[in-house]
């Protein structure tokens, strides 16, 4: 739903190509609320750097959680980057009891394409979580990535 659409904006984000480090320092805009109102109607959002290359795929980086927050401004993150390897960053609703809710993801690409699509003051929209799916026993539950928790 629309609703569920957000957007992380790349205040500022730098490749040093011989450390192949990535600097982020991302502010959320408008995320979805993913608590219920009981829990105070917003989201307690982080976000993960994924390196998406190879299945399975690599968790590279969590940001800080910032509570009770629709417009986080998370601190400076910095993480190792392999150069053609593409990279995704998944932006979580920390839950303290049961799962992490997927809130949405930004498919950032490769080291080498990270200038141009991470440039300082991009802002860019979160692609919302796949539907849930159905698995064996009837049960309906999301991805292994989606129910991933702290």
């Amino acid at each position: 739903t629309p609703s569920e659409i957000a957007k992380v904006e790349a205040k500022a984000s730098s490749i040093h190509t011989k450390c192949r480090v990535l600097t982020l320092q991302l502010k959320g805009v408008a995320l979805a609320a993913k608590d219920s109102w009981v829990m105070g109607g917003k989201s307690d959002p982080y976000y993960e750097v994924w390196d998406v290359t190879h299945s399975p795929e690599i968790l590279t980086a969590r940001s800080n959680v910032v509570k009770a927050c629709l417009n986080p401004e998370w601190k400076v993150l910095e993480t190792e980057v392999i150069s053609g390897h593409s990279y995704m960053v998944r932006v979580w609703d920390y839950d303290r009891i049961g799962s992490n809710d997927l809130i949405g993801q930004i498919d950032i690409g490769t080291p080498e394409t990270f200038p141009s699509r991470l440039a300082p003051g991009t802002r860019v929209t979160l692609s919302p979580p796949p539907p849930p799916q159905k698995r064996g026993g009837g049960g309906v539950e999301g991805s292994d990535s989606e129910k991933k928790g702290e």
